[in-house]
């Protein structure tokens, strides 16, 4: 009895539709916010996981997002992201330039930088809560690099990447293999959820698909 009484008085203040209003026509809005989950690292990270020659580590999604109150309920915004991968792998092999088999590090890298354009409406929120739908559609870029030794670029060109390009992310060796494509094109469609802890000053909780991770968090600032 009591849990349901909580959660009805919880409910009512969400859908709270009093005079105190969390945001109001003309407010910007700014979340920071860090997400997951980095595709790259993770999927990659299962399929090696237990193999000491490979190393994987990302970061992000990491990004932030703003938004203009047209109204109590409709606003438009600007949300920007970026997410790195990175693999660092352990080859064996003839170092043609000391004629001698060496160990050395190979270190692919592979980066999506995003911006997307939103529109949002908030159906429900109170003085101190905000849920917002959201939906966008913008510019994405992922770019790819490698480093390694310049005297064991044979081992690479030999098996028919030219130049000695060869990137784990966007070989057979990579869960995406080499099917990957890079499409300049980033898009959300999700959820937003704040909860202010002062007049200004809030936490936020997305979810959503693909900008910005199927999930992510942070601070907010209302202005």
């Amino acid at each position: 009895m009591i849990k349901k009484m909580i959660l009805t008085v919880c409910f009512g203040l969400m859908l709270s539709t009093g005079n105190a209003q969390v945001f109001e026509k003309n407010n910007v809005n700014i979340d920071l916010y860090y997400g997951g989950i980095n595709w790259f690292t993770f999927l990659n990270r299962l399929d090696y996981s237990g193999n000491p020659n490979i190393q994987l580590s990302g970061l992000g999604p990491i990004g932030v997002r703003g938004e203009f109150m047209l109204t109590e309920m409709l606003g438009i915004g600007l949300d920007v992201s970026i997410n790195r991968s990175r693999a660092d792998i352990l080859f064996t092999e003839f170092n043609i330039a000391t004629n001698t088999v060496e160990t050395f590090t190979h270190t692919s890298r592979t980066q999506k930088i995003g911006a997307i354009a939103t529109f949002n409406f908030h159906p429900l929120k109170s003085e101190r809560f905000d849920l917002a739908v959201v939906g966008g559609i913008g510019y994405g870029l992922r770019t790819y690099s490698e480093d390694f030794p310049a005297a064991f670029s044979y081992v690479f060109i030999n098996n028919g990447f030219v130049d000695g390009k060869y990137n784990f992310f966007r070989s057979d060796d990579s869960f995406f293999g080499s099917g990957t494509v890079s499409v300049p094109l980033a898009f959300r469609i999700g959820m937003v959820m704040r909860v202010f802890i002062t007049e200004n000053i809030g936490l936020n909780f997305g979810v959503g698909a693909v900008h910005g991770g199927i999930f992510n968090g942070g601070v907010s600032f209302k202005f």
